[in-house]
């Protein structure tokens, strides 16, 4: 079921070049809240000398983000242990949202 999910999220990737869903997005700051925000920041707001800055992580990668929070990526740890593909998907959306919000 967690596979197809992916799938299903990977399919509906070309919605992300829009608009991200506003109730992913929701999801997506509450679990940034609770596992992201002490290393990347408030809102991504972080000079990235301590984690990488999600200000400039590519806005088409999901593919690459998903890896990264769910196997890690040099001092992350990996979050597959807690984290379903949803939660992914929704951290994604909200990275996003942010990005565009921080760039307006």
């Amino acid at each position: 079921m967690r596979a197809g999910l992916w799938v299903a999220g990977l399919l509906g990737g070309a919605a992300m070049a829009g608009t991200p869903d506003p109730g992913q997005v929701a999801v997506g700051d509450q679990l940034y809240r609770q596992l992201c925000q002490r290393c990347h920041g408030y809102r991504l707001q972080t000079s990235g000398a301590a984690s990488f800055d999600l200000r400039r992580f590519p806005a088409g990668d999901r593919r690459r983000f998903h890896d990264a929070v769910m196997h890690g990526k040099d001092q992350m740890p990996a979050h597959d242990d807690i984290l379903t593909d949803e939660d992914v998907a929704a951290l994604f959306a909200y990275v996003v949202a942010t990005q565009r919000e921080l760039t307006r």
